[in-house]
């Protein structure tokens, strides 16, 4: 509910702030019909998953949350950042919309190259390398065993594991 209310309140943010930034464009139209069939795929989603939601296990609804869940932090990190560079480029729209087009290309070439390592790391265990780099920092461990006590608790494992 609570990621409900906020995505409600960043689109009602966005579509004030793209309407005053916009009010004078001749591509309002363009825009409002953009809106309105970003509108209407939405609901035709949302239907969708409610005539089918009886045959999805809770393990699928779990995974599409985080997803969700994942799209709206990318969501934030693209407006938060995008209008920090509009407003370094003198108020240009396509300033804040490269900003977020960046990040989500980030974000998508990450997923391909965790895909396609040759050895990803287990879930809830920090990849090879980020691991070596953190014991170059931090020669006693302290970051590594706050970082697995960290995700053992995010999963609910009592235990956490210890290196030898």
């Amino acid at each position: 509910m609570g990621s409900l209310l906020l995505t409600a309140l960043l689109g009602l943010f966005l579509g004030l702030l793209l309407g005053t930034v916009l009010a004078g464009s001749s591509d309002f139209g363009a825009i409002r019909a953009g809106i309105v069939w970003m509108a209407v795929a939405q609901s035709l989603g949302f239907a969708w998953d409610l005539m089918h939601i009886r045959q999805r296990s809770v393990a699928w609804v779990r995974s599409t949350a985080n997803e969700i869940m994942s799209r709206i932090k990318l969501l934030h990190i693209g407006m938060l950042g995008g209008l920090f560079v509009m407003g370094v480029m003198g108020g240009r729209p396509p300033a804040f919309f490269g900003t977020f087009a960046f990040a989500k290309l980030s974000a998508d070439l990450v997923v391909v190259l965790v895909a396609h390592m040759p050895d990803p790391p287990a879930p809830g265990q920090a990849p090879a390398w980020v691991t070596r780099w953190l014991d170059r920092l931090d020669p006693e461990g302290k970051l590594t065993t706050s970082y697995r006590e960290h995700m053992a608790r995010a999963s609910g494992r009592a235990e956490v594991e210890k290196d030898d």
